[in-house]
């Protein structure tokens, strides 16, 4: 089996990781990252990482800003504040929209969060967090007429499964509530006391310039917590100080802020070896998706890259469902998979074994148009379903 695709969800997925509005846990470990950006968005970031500066809007054009000192303490006597009495509509504070990438300087380096699947109805978006060791948290968050709040979270996790049904009625975790005026305030069953302490009209972060921006204060046993979120923004800034304390340090600040782009994510995956044992070897894959996009799209043009499948095979669907994971392709997709040097005998199980580690799972089931999928000279286990062989990898597992 390929190793680290994806953790246990079981009990991880209820465990919150708080800064506050739960910025996700940064961890410390450094080691070759398992998860890039599209090459066009990556020079982009590159090119802002190297000058530091940008100004921040709210249209769809890309957007960024300087960063502000790691630590230090935040000024705001040039914000302006909001008259008393304001308040803000909450439904313009998501914490990322639609096919919207924003980066984040942290004290631990870059750290990039992704909108996964929105249902507008429900009004839930998953988002992706990923963390500067190239790690990912997965959480899904909902707009409840309380407020903003976690419905549902995944730590350490790489698969890009949408989860929205998957969604506590019962825990929730509050993230930012009802109503956006100054005094509101809100508490979470670890004890912490949330209080919207500001409101502001605008405020200069950096080289950037934010409108009706919400400053919440958060108490924990040791340590005090400010966090700002901006108008059809969300989140932009982060700092912390320990209770009692003169210092504060600036943990998280919004660096860029791009719209409509995809997201790529390397991924273990297992390669035909061109031998007969074992048949398979291990290598690595890149999925790229966008919000809301169908699975078997994103394995459509893996499959694609490493010629498993020609331009007129698709992917139509991938389903999990009873620890089986159910592909449906196109017709050809045999004949298909008999084009490659190594032909269906390593190819299909290349496919089998790769679906099963990145969904953790030990049995797929291959479909055409949802019918079995009938090979040309393996044969075809019962109801269609192929079990994970440990031979297959032999000792390159």
């Amino acid at each position: 089996m390929l190793d680290n695709n994806r953790k246990e969800r079981g009990s991880d997925m209820k465990r919150g990781i708080l800064l506050v509005g739960f910025v996700l846990l940064l961890s410390a470990c450094k080691q070759e990252p398992m998860i890039h950006i599209s090459p066009d968005v990556q020079a982009s970031i590159d090119k802002k990482a190297a000058d530091r500066q940008g100004t921040a809007n709210n249209s769809s054009a890309d957007t960024s800003t300087s960063m502000a000192e790691i630590s230090g303490e935040i000024d705001t006597s040039a914000w302006q504040k909001a008259p008393d009495g304001t308040q803000y509509d909450i439904s313009h504070y998501a914490p990322n929209g639609i096919n919207q990438l924003k980066e984040f300087e942290t004290s631990e380096g870059t750290q990039l969060v992704y909108t996964d699947y929105t249902d507008n109805n429900r009004q839930l978006w998953q988002i992706r967090t990923l963390l500067p060791n190239g790690r990912a948290n997965v959480s899904i968050y909902q707009l409840t007429k309380e407020g903003w709040q976690i419905s549902w979270q995944a730590l350490d996790s790489l698969d890009t499964t949408s989860h929205l049904d998957q969604v506590s009625h019962t825990h929730r975790i509050p993230y930012l509530m009802a109503p956006i005026q100054v005094g509101t305030m809100w508490q979470d069953s670890q004890g912490s006391r949330s209080t919207i302490t500001n409101l502001y009209q605008s405020a200069k972060i950096g080289d950037a310039t934010y409108e009706d921006v919400i400053e919440v204060t958060t108490f924990r046993s040791d340590q005090e917590v400010h966090t700002y979120y901006a108008k059809d923004q969300g989140l932009v800034m982060s700092s912390q100080k320990a209770i009692n304390s003169g210092g504060e340090n600036i943990a998280l600040t919004l660096k860029s802020n791009q719209h409509q782009v995809s997201i790529t994510q390397s991924i273990n995956i297992a390669k035909p070896s061109n031998q007969m044992n074992p048949i398979l070897t291990k290598g690595t894959g890149k999925l790229t998706w966008q919000t809301n996009q169908n699975p078997g799209k994103t394995f459509t043009e893996l499959f694609r890259k490493e010629g498993w499948i020609n331009a007129s095979v698709e992917v139509k669907d991938i389903k999990i469902d009873s620890q089986i994971a159910t592909v449906d392709f196109t017709p050809g997709v045999v004949a298909a998979m008999n084009q490659h040097t190594a032909r269906e005998t390593a190819v299909l199980p290349a496919i089998v074994q790769t679906i099963a580690d990145y969904y953790g799972v030990s049995q797929v089931k291959l479909t055409v148009g949802g019918l079995i999928l009938s090979p040309d000279t393996l044969p075809i286990p019962a109801n269609g379903i192929w079990e994970v062989n440990p031979s297959w990898l032999g000792s390159n597992q």
